[in-house]
């Protein structure tokens, strides 16, 4: 589309820029070069063909995993020191462990 000098119209068109490193650049670059595209046709493909998807909550479940597996060790290594957890009580535990997995595992997976 021309002006009204003749000139290409380029209103449309809007300008991006990005911050990073050296090391990010050089790893874009890379990656570009590799599929074969121009710097800016590869950073516009992997844009707008990428999804990204927000779980909400999964940061604050994986951190409550992560601190009931504390709790566990912190259980684990003062019995292993009295030595008086039955073979049914270990089971139980390993079982209830298994289980939180299980369901971050399932969380997940729906999720993403």
């Amino acid at each position: 589309m021309l002006d009204n000098n003749g000139n290409e119209k380029k209103n449309n068109i809007k300008r991006y820029s990005l911050r990073m490193t050296l090391d990010e650049h050089k790893q874009i670059q890379d990656k570009a070069y590799v599929s074969r595209l121009s710097l800016n046709d590869y950073i516009k493909k992997s844009a707008l063909e990428k999804d990204i998807i927000v779980v909400n909550g999964l940061k604050d479940l994986t951190l409550e995993i992560k601190r009931i597996g504390i709790n566990i060790n912190q259980i684990a290594r003062r019995l292993n020191e009295c030595n008086n957890l039955t073979e049914k009580e270990k089971d139980f535990l390993l079982n209830e462990v298994k289980k939180l997995w299980q369901l971050l595992k399932q969380f997940t997976e729906r999720n993403l």
